[in-house]
């Protein structure tokens, strides 16, 4: 726990400035970004974790057989003020390897599952490094903290069936943020099949898909009027995508944001896909331990608009503990959640 479509684009971004990435600045061309390096971080066994550099053109990759007409998310805030931070992330990593693995092995091919983690701290970037879940089948925005504005931030991990489809990466800070908040971008450009084939032989249709990880700011008071406008940022950023995502640690504690998600256009996956659950049943935080600050609330979310369509979604790591230094811990004060998308 720890913006509609035609608004005023605030000026302050621009101060923030760093560099642009070429695809997000001509579909944002009013948005100034603070983008990364313009790559991402791979893993070998000869080299180590270094720069992987992105394509930026997904169209050259494109076949007849390689469409990717769904995909999964998964968010996690990893919680850094708990003691215990590497073990708990790696229990967090080899709970979702073999969470994957298994849904795997109930489907008819491999989905692929884009990680977001809030949270990740210096110790917990120990786990991500090392991990072989993490080293043999993932592609990471960042490999240390260079890129927060805090000790903890935000990282992406890409699968790397869908590295070739990543057209850029960009973090945006938040100029309303004490706590060194921020949204960080993907941009993948991904093939899939149009719902009616006209013609043959049938040419996947190519969509821009934004996904974004963020940890809206924390706490009530000065947070509480934070959070709708950080919200709305993401979506003045989103919208411009054929279809966008948002998803992490919303911090949802205050009444008036449950309505700031519809407001700003988007739709809710967990809404959608149990619209007759319980509150109770979504709950992500509070039980972990239970808070006497807070009660239990849905505080993870994932949003989306424009052409995806949730087909599942779920909490992770209910109830889990994992061992460290003879004693047991768990996996964080957060639930994850995992929610799957068709495209189109």
């Amino acid at each position: 726990m720890s913006r509609g479509r035609f608004l005023e684009i605030p000026s302050q971004i621009s101060q923030r400035s760093r560099s642009l990435s070429p695809s997000f600045q001509q579909s944002n061309p009013f948005f100034p970004l603070s983008a990364q390096d313009g790559s991402l971080y791979r893993h070998t066994d000869a080299n180590g974790w270094r720069p992987f550099p992105i394509p930026r053109s997904a169209f050259g990759v494109v076949e007849l057989d390689h469409t990717i007409p769904k995909f999964q998310v998964i968010t996690w805030n990893i919680e850094f003020s708990a003691p215990h931070i590497e073990e708990r992330t790696n229990g967090i990593l080899d709970y979702i390897w073999n969470y994957t693995l298994e849904l795997n092995s109930q489907t008819l091919g491999r989905i692929p599952t884009i990680l977001l983690f809030q949270e990740v701290s210096a110790e917990a970037f120990l786990a991500f490094l090392s991990h072989p879940f993490i080293r043999f089948n993932y592609d990471l925005t960042d490999i240390n903290r260079r890129n927060f504005d805090s000790h903890y931030g935000t990282i992406t991990c890409i699968p790397r069936p869908l590295t070739p489809f990543v057209t850029a990466i960009n973090r945006v800070p938040f100029e309303n943020s004490i706590m060194g908040r921020d949204a960080l971008i993907i941009d993948l450009d991904l093939p899939h099949f149009p719902s009616f084939r006209h013609s043959f032989p049938y040419r996947p249709n190519i969509s821009r898909i934004r996904i974004c990880n963020t940890h809206l700011e924390s706490l009530r008071g000065r947070g509480d009027s934070a959070r709708p406008k950080q919200l709305q940022h993401i979506s003045q950023l989103l919208f411009s995508a054929d279809g966008g995502l948002v998803a992490g640690d919303m911090n949802a504690i205050a009444p008036t944001d449950d309505p700031a998600p519809s407001a700003l256009g988007f739709a809710d996956a967990w809404e959608v896909v149990h619209p007759q659950a319980f509150p109770v049943d979504g709950h992500t935080w509070g039980y972990q331990p239970p808070s006497r600050r807070y009660p239990p609330r849905r505080l993870d979310k994932v949003l989306f608009l424009g052409n995806l369509t949730p087909v599942s979604i779920e909490r992770l790591g209910v109830g889990r503990r994992v061992e460290a230094e003879g004693s047991s811990a768990w996996l964080s004060d957060h639930y994850g959640l995992l929610a799957q998308f068709t495209v189109g």
